[in-house]
C-alpha cells in the first residue's frame, strides 16, 4: 500500500490490538500518541509534543513516535513515499511551516476513540 490515506480505521484498530496483544507498543509511544490525540483539532508538533510528555528534546518523540509508525506500517503494509517518514502511517505534516505540524490521520483519530485508547 502506498497511500497512508487508504488505510481503514478497521486497519488500524487491528493493527493497535495487535502490538497491545504481543507487547510491542511501549508505554512511552502510548503517552505520546495520547498527548497528541489530546491536542487541539490533534494538531501538535515534535517540540510541543516533547514538552507535554516531559522529554528534554523533540529527539525523544521522533524515535519513539517514529518507531511506533513504522511497527503500524510493517504490520499494515504501508510503504510511505519517497520524502516521507514512517510516521506518515499516522499523520499528515503541513510542511509550509516549520516545524511541521503533525495532524493526526482522522481513521487514527476513529480508531484509538473505537479501541478505548482515549
Amino acid at each position: 500500500m502506498q497511500n497512508a490515506a487508504e488505510i481503514t480505521v478497521e486497519d488500524y484498530k487491528k493493527t493497535y490490538l495487535a502490538l497491545q496483544r504481543e507487547g510491542r507498543i511501549t508505554e512511552n509511544q502510548r503517552i505520546i500518541l495520547r498527548a497528541h490525540y489530546r491536542a487541539p483539532d490533534h494538531v501538535v508538533t515534535a517540540n510541543q509534543l516533547a514538552e507535554i510528555v516531559g522529554y528534554a528534546s523533540y529527539r525523544g518523540v521522533n524515535l519513539w513516535y517514529g518507531k511506533l509508525g513504522k511497527l503500524v506500517a510493517e504490520e499494515i503494509g504501508y510503504v510511505p513515499p519517497e520524502g516521507y517518514t514512517f510516521l506518515s502511517t499516522l499523520v499528515t505534516f503541513e510542511r509550509e511551516v516549520t516545524p511541521y505540524p503533525m495532524k493526526l490521520r482522522p481513521n487514527v483519530v476513529r480508531a484509538l476513540k473505537e479501541i478505548g485508547w482515549m
